[in-house]
């Protein structure tokens, strides 16, 4: 198949220019085509705006071949051939990940977002996706079919960051079939991937569900409705994340690997949740793959935290434990109950390693803090303990203590954690540092 020489239309479509005065700000851009119709129609149409003098960015174009089919190389071979008609520079990236055991599908999005999100950064670009409304109206459907609160609901993101890249999706509010009618006739190319029909995934049944579900009785869509309900969804998801982050400002040493602090237990149960999912993936040892924190776990915790005097939760790599008592009285002399809580990472069956690191070298202890090595000889990393230090430590629990890593050259304490340099007296040592280093999901006040 060979790509068509696109010709640009004599009056660019006025939804093209919505889209490009939304891009104004943009300098690089990213296009992430597949070589499908959707993201090349995104491709022409871009394209188009930037010959019309709409849209003042600098456009690139990658592809993926994901190497998951024989034609996978001629596809992406089509989408150099389309960007070069249009004047743009493609790369080709070819994945040489192992063959995933799990979900196909999710391997292939977290292997190609994590090839574009390092070009973007070389180019100091923003990605930039063909997702349309019927896409998240898709989403929309398969989350909710399994389950989940505005969070998830909120579906597709019109921008976020993946990988240390932003990825933005200009078209989130266009129908699909809107992409092509706005390049006003336009040839544009496009390959047939079969998996797009293919009704053992997920997506595709919801897809063929979409394209015969009965209309509402409105002017918008089936599929403009979801997406449209996805939208408020997301502006909650946003609200309750505001006033999560608002309940752990009440806790200290979220950026040093612990939680300790106090809370009211009449928080709503939503945003409390939130608070203490946020708070677990923080603390845990656990890889993100391994917590298994989702939110409506979450929120099981927190009615029992809410609703029980004291008590133990053990789970997702971390220990919480929470004492309620009742506090003073507040305005309208109603006493208000308040709930003390100590997060730590939990040791379990796997103890806290100790490791040697080289001199010159960098490596992540318990998978929780960086530990740099400028010095000349090896040190040992090994978590704390009485024995390391004769001072007595009223500071900080020794159940936190004991969860956080210090550093010794021989039988020399040689560097900690910021949060420790001052109770043990061990001034910051620029030869050595220990930083501890959060999930990218937490929510961190």
């Amino acid at each position: 198949m060979s790509a068509p020489k696109p010709a640009t239309p004599i009056g660019l479509d006025p939804r093209w220019l919505a889209v490009a005065d939304a891009l104004r700000r943009e300098t690089c851009l990213l296009l992430a085509v597949s070589g499908g119709p959707d993201s090349m129609a995104m491709m022409a149409g871009l394209a188009f705006a930037r010959d019309a003098g709409a849209l003042g960015a600098q456009l690139h174009v990658a592809t993926v071949d994901h190497g998951l089919r024989a034609e996978s190389a001629q596809e992406a071979a089509l989408v150099e051939e389309a960007a070069a008609t249009l004047g743009l520079a493609c790369e080709r990236i070819t994945l040489t990940a192992p063959e995933p055991v799990g979900s196909v599908q999710a391997w292939a999005r977290a292997e190609r977002y994590a090839a574009l999100a390092s070009s973007a950064r070389a180019l100091g670009a923003a990605i930039a996706t063909a997702h349309t409304a019927d896409d998240q109206a898709e989403t929309f459907l398969m989350r909710a079919a399994r389950g989940t609160g505005a969070e998830g609901l909120a579906g597709i993101r019109a921008q976020t960051v993946l990988e240390g890249a932003r990825v933005i999706r200009p078209f989130l509010d266009w129908a699909r079939a809107d992409l092509h009618t706005a390049l006003g006739g336009a040839p544009v190319g496009a390959v047939d991937d079969p998996s797009n029909a293919d009704a053992r995934f997920t997506r595709v049944r919801f897809r063929n569900w979409l394209a015969d579900a009965p209309q509402p009785d409105s002017d918008r869509s089936v599929a403009a409705g979801l997406a449209l309900s996805a939208d408020i969804a997301s502006r909650e998801s946003a609200a309750l994340d505001h006033y999560a982050r608002d309940v752990l400002s009440h806790f200290e040493g979220l950026n040093a690997g612990y939680a300790i602090g106090s809370l009211d237990a009449e928080v709503p149960n939503a945003v409390l949740g939130r608070a203490l999912r946020s708070a677990l993936l923080t603390v845990s040892r656990r890889s993100a793959s391994e917590r298994g924190l989702d939110l409506a776990r979450a929120c099981e915790v927190a009615e029992r935290l809410a609703g029980e005097p004291q008590g133990t939760w053990v789970g997702g790599g971390a220990h919480l434990n929470w004492q309620r008592k009742t506090a003073g009285i507040d305005p309208e002399q109603k006493p208000t109950a308040q709930v003390s809580v100590q997060l730590v990472a939990e040791e379990g069956r796997r103890p806290f390693p100790e490791s040697t690191i080289e001199p010159g070298a960098q490596a992540v202890w318990d998978g929780r803090f960086e530990v740099a090595n400028r010095s000349g000889r090896p040190i040992c990393v090994r978590p704390w303990s009485a024995s390391l230090s004769p001072v007595v430590l009223k500071s900080l629990p020794k159940a936190v203590l004991c969860t956080l890593p210090v550093a010794l050259a021989g039988d020399h304490l040689v560097a900690v954690p910021r949060v420790l340099e001052e109770a043990l007296m061990c001034p910051a040592n620029p030869q050595v540092s220990i930083r501890f280093v959060p999930p990218k999901r937490a929510l961190l006040p």
